[in-house]
Formats: C-alpha cells, structure tokens, sequence
C-alpha cells in the first residue's frame, strides 16, 4: 500500500548545483527576493494610491477655493456697487439741497420784481384812465417804494408797513390792486414738504 500511495505523490526535485552549472537560490534567498518584490509592488501600489487620493484632494480644494472666490468676489462687488449707489444718492441729495440753497434766493427775487412789474403796469393802466383820482400806496416800504419810483413826478402818498408786511396795495379813488409777495416762499416750503 506504500508503493501505490507514494505513487500519487508528486515528486519534488531539487535541482543540484552538479545539474545545472550554476548555484541554486536557496529557500531563504527566495523568500528575501519575493518580499522583496512584494514590497516594492506594495510601495508602487501605495504609492499611485496615495498619489490619487492627494490629487483628488488637491482638485478639491482648489475647486473649493475657486467658489469661495467666485462667492467674495461676487459678495464684494455687491456690497462695492450698493455702496456707491449709496454714496450717489446721499451726494445728488446734498447737491440737490444745496443747489435748492443757492437758487431759493435768486428765484424769490426774480419773481418779486416779475410781481412787482406786473403790478405796476396794472396799476399805471389805471392811473392813465383815472388821471384825477389820487393814488395811495401801502405796504412793505421798499416795494412801496420802487412802486412809487414808477410813476415818478405824480403825487403819489404812501403808507409804510413793518418789515413783515409782503404785500402792496394801491388805492385810486373807490378801486384797489393789491400783490401778495409772500405767495411763492409759501408755494417752494409747501413743496418741499411734499417730498
């Protein structure tokens, strides 16, 4: 039963060094050569592992970076442009003011004397039909005054008012003008409490 069983057995041979010519790698030599081939499989391997994972890493990042980028920089030119649209308004609001400031005066007197004309034409016309009848003047002294300078060497009477008083009023016999000369300030601060 031996013979028949050692039979199935496969044989190992050995080669000798008489066989081959040239010295056989011993069973440690050979263990030593395939971990060391092992390990540099295994270090490659690690290696292009790591090296994947770093990239990818890498690309992430940098991808990350370029939204939070994109983001601040979309935020910044947001926050940029509501700032000077704000400075835009406060500075037309102040100009604007100013500019209101400034013309407020020019405007009420060009249109005091545009009253003052209007009534002194109305008044002569008048006059001319009523040369007889006397003409008395009352109101704020010096637009009584450039209304009495008008009609120059004829007898005119005037009455002068406190400072306070924006008006003139003529009277020639039973009939009487009068100009309010305080109707546009009261227009231009109704106006501007409007807005």
């Amino acid at each position: 039963m031996s013979t028949t069983l050692m039979r199935h057995l496969p044989v190992i041979s050995v080669r000798t060094e008489a066989s081959c010519g040239a010295p056989e790698p011993t069973l440690d030599a050979l263990l030593a050569q395939a971990r060391e081939e092992g390990e540099k499989r295994g270090d490659a391997l690690a290696r292009q592992a790591c090296e994947a994972q770093m990239e990818a890493l890498r690309q992430s990042l940098e991808d990350g970076f370029e939204l939070e980028r994109a983001d601040w920089n979309e935020k910044r030119h947001d926050q940029l442009r509501a700032m000077v649209d704000d400075g835009l308004v406060a500075m037309y609001r102040a100009l604007s003011a100013k500019l209101a400031e400034l013309a407020t005066p020019v405007l009420l007197s060009a249109e005091r004397d545009r009253d003052l004309s209007a009534f002194i034409a109305t008044v002569r016309s008048v006059v001319e039909e009523n040369e007889a009848l006397h003409l008395t003047l009352s109101g704020y002294g010096a637009d009584v005054a450039a209304v009495a300078a008008a009609f120059g060497d004829r007898g005119v009477s005037t009455s002068a008012e406190p400072a306070g008083a924006a008006y003139v009023e003529a009277r020639i016999g039973q009939s009487a003008a009068r100009v309010d000369l305080d109707a546009l300030p009261d227009l231009i601060a109704a106006m501007s409490h409007e807005k």
